[in-house]
């Protein structure tokens, strides 16, 4: 049973999640208790530490939902946004981990979301490790909120979360609703997150660059670009990255604007 709690500054939103809860999630949630600001909010997540934060973002006064998140994140638990505002979609979803619903969710959104949870905490090895991966990936991402000041990214893997570098990615390839990161010097990670995902929380990094569908380079570990034919010619184009001796392919619809990417840059090979 997931342990929750409900932070929600008005009455009737608080009411209507805790009955949707009891009414289609009541063999999967306990709802300890709910909060209407962040303050009280702070501490009843210190006295319950629950497994799970239903959480709005936009509160009255000056602290909102992140200020939460921040000043509790050496405790363990997963979050799920429900709020009216589609606006701070981007930033909540920089949280490794945490979902995002709009308050005019359906009910099989919020089953979804839920079975998220429940499934990631049947995977948890210990609190103890939950805390301390939790605290490294929060930590990274409220502490420094832009990515491209952030050497740091976290990505979930079972109930944790192990980090790398961003420097150090060279590339990422999908795996259905999951993907593979690899990295210099460091194991492949399988994690618990789609490339669209992964896209979405890199793409305001130049270095970036989706050459495929399926895969997301790092252009600077990239050693080689082997062009093989125009975007209509027998072989296509290829990518070789650092510590990686496969070939990337780079789709024939994506090859003229990667290499004005690619030129843009300087670093176009001469043909």
């Amino acid at each position: 049973m997931i342990r929750a709690i409900i932070v929600e500054d008005f009455p009737s939103h608080r009411e209507s999640l805790l009955q949707e809860l009891e009414h289609y999630c009541k063999d999967k949630v306990e709802v300890l208790s709910s909060e209407e600001t962040i303050a009280d909010a702070i501490s009843l997540v210190r006295e319950k530490e629950p497994d799970l934060v239903f959480l709005d973002i936009k509160f009255p006064g000056e602290k909102n939902g992140f200020d939460l998140i921040q000043e509790t994140f050496d405790l363990a638990y997963h979050v799920i946004f429900v709020t009216a505002y589609d606006e701070y979609e981007e930033r909540a979803l920089q949280l490794s981990g945490a979902q995002y619903l709009l308050k005019s969710h359906t009910q099989e959104e919020l089953v979804a979301a839920v079975d998220k949870v429940s499934y990631t905490l049947q995977f948890e090895v210990s609190k103890k490790e939950r805390e301390m991966a939790r605290r490294k990936e929060t930590a990274a991402v409220l502490h420094n909120r832009s990515y491209p000041n952030n050497p740091i990214i976290g990505f979930p893997i079972g109930g944790a979360f192990e980090t790398r570098m961003i420097k150090d990615i060279t590339f990422c390839k999908s795996d259905g609703n999951y993907a593979y990161v690899h990295s210099i010097g460091q194991p492949v990670l399988h994690v618990n997150q789609s490339l669209k995902e992964i896209t979405g929380r890199l793409k305001e990094l130049d270095e970036f660059y989706l050459i495929h569908k399926q895969q997301l380079i790092n252009v600077n570990q990239m050693e080689l670009y082997k062009y093989e034919g125009r975007p209509n010619g027998p072989n296509g184009s290829y990518v070789f990255v650092k510590e990686y001796k496969d070939s990337l392919k780079v789709a024939r619809e994506r090859q003229e604007a990667f290499e004005s990417y690619l030129d843009e840059r300087g670093i176009l090979p001469k043909k």
